[in-house]
């Protein structure tokens, strides 16, 4: 991870309050309960997109089970953002519709091309975070989105759950027999018309970034 004095610690290092490098980009929607990522697109790369400093505002911990290692060095798990170029258009892409061929993009908007996606499904430690106003970084000097509005879905998600818990708990007790509500993190119906990047139509709330 790269912070904003431009020296690098790994993402498990990181606490809340921490300035990484990060990338106002234009026209991109930030902090949003959707993932506003893969409405975006360009035609005509990052050129108007302001690099600036932003702040770690939440990191959480986890397991998953599952995670790629794209170009042998950046392991990530299967729904990380990434922001790629695909033919004429740049935009960003989960980590599970990524393709040999397409481009990764440099902090300094050079691009690496994707010669290998290797596949693991064994557990793996992972870190989420949220940057706040602009939600990039840098992973291993590539451009990621991080994954805010997953998080949001899954807190929201587990308070619901938490309240049908109780309000079952407050049934049983007073002997009512009701199969409390469970709920669930859904996707959003993930179709991005227009977009090569999101041809298969899907999206999860689950993601959390792997540590490399």
């Amino acid at each position: 991870m790269q912070l904003e004095n431009g020296s690098k610690t790994p993402i498990e290092n990181l606490k809340a309050g921490d300035k990484l490098a990060s990338l106002q980009i234009t026209g991109m929607s930030t902090d949003a309960s959707y993932p506003a990522q893969y409405q975006w697109l360009s035609s005509f790369g990052i050129s108007t997109s302001v690099p600036r400093s932003a702040t770690v505002a939440e990191v959480t911990f986890g397991e998953h089970t599952g995670f790629f290692v794209i170009n042998s060095r950046i392991k990530v798990t299967f729904e990380h953002p990434f922001m790629v170029r695909r033919g004429d258009e740049w935009g960003f892409c989960s980590a599970d519709l990524l393709k040999l061929g397409d481009y990764l993009v440099r902090e300094d908007q050079s691009e690496e091309k994707i010669e290998s996606i290797e596949r693991y499904d064994e557990k793996v430690s992972t870190v989420s975070i949220h940057v706040s106003d602009t939600n990039t970084f840098l992973a291993e000097g590539i451009w990621v989105h991080d994954n805010y509005s997953q998080m949001r879905q899954s807190d929201a998600a587990a308070e619901a759950t938490a309240q049908s818990s109780m309000k079952s708990g407050s049934h049983s007790a007073s002997g009512s027999h009701h199969s409390g509500s469970h709920a669930s993190s859904h996707s959003g119906s993930g179709k991005h018309s227009g977009s090569s990047f999101h041809s298969s139509g899907h999206w999860s709330g689950t993601v959390r970034t792997a540590i490399g």
